[in-house]
């Protein structure tokens, strides 16, 4: 069999293989300001060792070609890093809003050739949301909050070999808006929650292989100790 690689391809050698290991540091930091802003960061840096993956072989046939796709092991060491920041802020009234943000990206995979690392991961993501326990001390409350992520390639051995040609293995960029609200009865103590993920509707898809994901409301009772 040949490997499908930058230029000609040639002939691959079937090696064995090998659990994946990785090194990874990180380093962060949390903090609460004046009582009503509070911190929450790191940044990190991973190398990954026989990092698992596919490799796209071709097989010359009578009547043509046939292309396969294997699990192997990355011959060299495959880097990545990212960060990530998220903000809470207590307004008056016992209303807070806050929100994260991470970046994640693979460092050398411009260089893989006809490797396909299943890092699999979005740079960016972020999440905002608002809410308030306890309105003015009515023991009704709500939680508000916007998810949002980026386009990205997902590759896998499912997905199938020739999938990234003009970008068809693409997970789509999504953003979704869910909603809670909650009531308080004080003498018995049960706290009653009614929500719904992804109120605008649109639906979306979070790998290859998942179920497409739609609206989906809940409710739920609880008891407080």
């Amino acid at each position: 069999m040949e490997s499908v690689q930058a230029g000609a391809p040639k002939q691959y050698q079937f090696k064995e293989f090998k659990p994946e290991k990785v090194e990874a540091i990180e380093v962060g930091y949390k903090a609460l300001i004046g009582s009503k802003l509070l911190i929450d960061a790191y940044v990190y840096t991973n190398t990954f060792k026989n990092f698992n993956g596919s490799q796209v072989l071709v097989k010359q046939t009578a009547t043509g070609r046939e292309v396969y796709s294997i699990p192997v092991n990355y011959d060299q060491d495959i880097k990545s890093w990212g960060w990530a920041l998220g903000l809470d802020y207590r307004l008056p009234a016992n209303f807070t809003v806050g929100g994260n943000v991470s970046y994640n990206k693979m460092r050398n995979e411009e260089d893989l050739g006809g490797f396909q690392a299943m890092y699999n991961t979005p740079r960016y993501r972020y999440n905002l949301n608002f809410g308030n326990r306890n309105v003015a001390q009515s023991n009704f409350g709500f939680n508000i909050t916007w998810r949002w992520q980026e386009a990205f390639i997902w590759s896998s051995s499912f997905v199938g070999p020739l999938v990234r040609v003009n970008n068809l293995g693409e997970i789509p960029a999504y953003g979704a808006l869910d909603a809670q609200v909650s009531y308080l009865f004080p003498k018995p103590k049960v706290t009653v929650k009614i929500g719904a993920a992804n109120l605008t509707g649109q639906k979306y898809i979070q790998s290859w292989g998942n179920p497409t994901v739609g609206t989906q409301a809940y409710a739920s009772l609880g008891y407080n100790l």
